[in-house]
């Protein structure tokens, strides 16, 4: 149950952060990421998220790729 709620954690940061750097306020959320230095850890983040892409028979889990729609679980 930890894991779970700690993916689940994680994609609400993600979904969170998303949020406020596409809305009005994003020029600022953009210079206090790069004051905290928050960006490696961004992308540590990112990179550590299991992504998987949905098929009727199975989950597949794969590297990136653009044309794919996927969800982080």
């Amino acid at each position: 149950m930890k894991i779970v709620h700690e993916i689940m954690y994680k994609v609400e940061v993600l979904y969170v952060l998303c949020v406020l750097l596409m809305g009005r306020q994003r020029n600022q959320v953009h210079k206090m990421l790069a004051e905290f230095r928050l960006i490696p850890g961004l992308n540590n983040l990112f990179d550590k998220l299991i992504w998987r892409k949905y098929t009727a028979s199975n989950h597949v889990v794969h590297g990136q790729n653009e044309n794919c729609d996927c969800s982080p679980v």
